[in-house]
């Protein structure tokens, strides 16, 4: 398959096509919000989804964030807490304070079908097929694993199709420009991938499962 470069193929079409023979999909990244939920919203509907946090940004700094993003697309790198969190609870508070302040701050409901998908965003949360935890440790990795239907999965030689490289799971990551991942098929580097993740969602991850307000 060809390099995904967010100019001849986006991230976002590359999931939204192997997400139509899945029904489960683990996603390990630094950055997770809304914005990159809603460009999948209608792919990831169906679907069980995990997804791994591992970067913090301060909360403090959202209005910020989003004024500088409409101007071009932003490092959230640069707007990490000055003084890293130490406590389980902390890291779960801050991220649930940025993840409701980027959505209250920004224009996440201009329009029907951010709405929809806010809704069903909201309902996978509370139903428990959108699992969404943060790690205790800093985690810069950022891949996907798409997961082949059991029928399809070709009595597991090919049970999936894992994405590599620097999209998180935001618009910018997604959609926006100076991006770059590849995708690769073959069982040996799909189960890597997958250790990989059950690796990392250890007990001591925070699970985040209070719902936005």
């Amino acid at each position: 398959m060809p390099l995904i470069d967010n100019k001849s193929q986006t991230m976002q079409n590359a999931l939204a096509n192997a997400l139509q023979t899945s029904d489960r999909v683990d996603i390990s990244v630094g950055y997770f919000y809304f914005s990159g939920f809603e460009a999948l919203a209608n792919e990831l509907k169906d679907k069980h989804v995990r997804v791994l946090v591992g970067m913090e940004v301060d909360p403090q700094c959202i209005p910020d964030i989003v004024q500088f993003s409409r101007e071009s697309d932003e490092d959230l790198s640069r707007w990490q807490p000055r003084q890293p969190t130490r406590s389980a609870l902390g890291l779960k508070q801050n991220y649930v304070d940025a993840l409701v302040g980027f959505i209250n701050d920004s224009d996440t409901f201009d329009n029907e079908g951010a709405e929809k998908a806010f809704e069903v965003f909201i309902d996978k949360l509370n139903n428990g097929t959108l699992e969404i935890r943060k790690t205790l440790n800093d985690q810069h990795g950022k891949f996907y694993l798409v997961y082949s239907k059991l029928e399809l999965s070709q009595n597991g030689d090919f049970p999936g199709t894992v994405f590599v490289g620097s999209s998180n799971l935001t618009y910018r990551g997604l959609i926006g420009q100076g991006e770059l991942n590849d995708s690769h098929r073959d069982k040996s580097k799909f189960e890597e991938y997958r250790n990989k993740f059950e690796e990392e969602l250890v007990p001591g991850l925070v699970e985040i499962k209070r719902r936005p307000s």
